[in-house]
């Protein structure tokens, strides 16, 4: 139930974008396409707060990889920089640590296994305050089909897994995801999720898919989906089942690209 309230009240956020995509003539601190150093929250990660001068994320990169992205709401209409994930990468693996600003050495992080830049497993580390220790929560592994990618989550050692399946078009944008999930080995829901109105501009979240589950689906695509509908199906509960859809607006320069950040 509560998993369920969290995510009915995030799509109520959303719900409240405006569908109007609005020309920007002139970028401004907008470093490369595909490397942008700020971008707004309204346009970053949906999290349903309004296009505000003070809500955007900084981000940082080293050798072409993002290393930091800074900013987070500690309490509604409160936002700080001093919240912030970071990346580090040897080798195969890519660590991301979330560092919450007032208790820094009490890090939460996920730790990727990559294979030709793609994630094929990961592993989620929660820390106990009182217990002083981390404990792996979520196991994730990947599989890549000529348009799909499956991916198998295992959270709190099986009592929990969800079976996902994104697929792509000819045109490598990802037009439909679907989730079975399982508790203690009962198939309990569906979510069917459908992308669509894709723009033609550059896909500026590329970079970005390891930091959540939101910017992983936007980084999947070539260009930009701006209309997300789900479908939720409860198998055991019926009452439980129920649709939603929203859009996304983003902000375009006069090349037809996607201006995260921009005058306001």
């Amino acid at each position: 139930m509560k998993k369920i309230f969290y995510f009915l009240l995030g799509i109520f956020m959303l719900s409240c974008s405006s569908n109007e995509d609005i020309v920007e003539e002139t970028p401004i601190q907008i470093s490369q396409a595909d490397m942008p150093e700020k971008g707004y929250i309204f346009y970053t990660d949906s999290s349903g707060y309004p296009l505000n001068a003070n809500f955007y994320y900084k981000f940082r990169y080293t050798n072409g990889n993002l290393t930091k992205i800074s900013g987070t709401f500690i309490s509604p209409g409160v936002f700080t920089f001093d919240d912030y994930a970071s990346l580090s990468y040897e080798n195969d693996k890519v660590k991301v640590i979330n560092s919450p600003g007032f208790a820094a050495p009490k890090k939460d992080y996920a730790l990727y296994t990559m294979e030709n830049n793609k994630p094929v497993k990961v592993e989620f580390y929660v820390f106990f305050m009182d217990q002083q220790y981390h404990l792996l929560n979520i196991k994730k592994s990947y599989t890549y089909e000529k348009s799909l990618i499956k991916i198998y989550e295992n959270e709190n050692n099986g009592v929990f897994e969800y079976f996902t399946t994104y697929y792509f078009n000819n045109d490598n944008n990802l037009i439909k995801k679907e989730v079975l999930q399982k508790q203690s080995g009962i198939e309990t829901s569906i979510t069917t999720t459908i992308y669509s109105d894709f723009d033609n501009a550059k896909n500026p979240f590329k970079k970005m898919g390891l930091v959540n589950e939101e910017l992983y689906e936007k980084s999947l695509s070539t260009n930009n989906f701006r209309k997300k509908e789900y479908i939720y199906k409860h198998l055991i509960e019926d009452f439980f089942s129920y649709t939603a859809s929203y859009n996304y607006t983003y902000k375009y320069d006069s090349n037809g690209q996607v201006l995260l950040y921009h005058p306001l």
